[in-house]
């Protein structure tokens, strides 16, 4: 849910306090990972925690490249501690109400890398605390080579586009796996060659 005041409607209206919300939200947490852990082990890959600073996502991915090729799906899963927005329960002394308003912490997020067929390289940053802020990120450099090799004849994967209902679908598929579904918060990536994945609020 993208807004406090929705998520404070939310809770109101299923007769939760709004004080029993960090237990909600380590629910939803541990959805979110053990989905996360359900997809890798489906496609054969091992999530990879980064915990140093200086070390480049960017290099891991391009390492596991090398050894796996440009085949369409997932490629390979980071998780590493960020820094995400989040909620905190409020009680208002001088308007007696309770509800709960933005804040900011640490949480763990997920990065699934996947080889497109149109796009090439692309991510999704999940973090794994609500309201869940969704980043994806789409490299024009990638999208440029796969053209060039398209219009050249390449047998690769760039011969391989399916159609945009397959690729939606995929798409659609995999946050559903995810177990975020619509409650998720569809923020805009940022820098050079970002996508912004639009917003989605419930």
């Amino acid at each position: 849910m993208c807004y406090a005041a929705r998520m404070a409607g939310h809770r109101n209206a299923n007769g939760i306090l709004i004080f029993d919300y960090p237990e909600f939200a380590k629910t939803l947490r541990d959805r979110v990972r053990e989905r996360a852990a359900s997809l890798a082990a489906e496609a054969g890959v091992t999530i990879e925690h980064i915990a140093k600073l200086h070390v480049r996502k960017e290099d891991v991915v391009a390492r596991v490249l090398v050894q796996r090729g440009d085949r369409p799906g997932l490629v390979h899963v980071i998780s590493a501690m960020e820094a995400c927005d989040a909620y905190k329960p409020w009680h208002d002394k001088q308007t007696h109400k309770t509800f709960v308003r933005p804040d900011s912490g640490q949480c763990l997020h997920y990065y699934f890398y996947f080889q497109d067929v149109k796009f090439g390289l692309v991510y999704l940053r999940v973090p794994t605390w609500a309201p869940f802020g969704l980043k994806f990120y789409g490299n024009g450099h990638s999208w440029g080579r796969l053209r060039i090799r398209a219009k050249s004849g390449h047998k690769g994967i760039a011969g391989q586009i399916p159609s945009w209902q397959r690729r939606l679908a995929l798409q659609s598929n995999s946050l559903t796996k995810l177990g975020i579904g619509s409650t998720a918060d569809n923020s805009p990536a940022s820098g050079n060659g970002s996508a912004d994945s639009g917003q989605e609020c419930t």
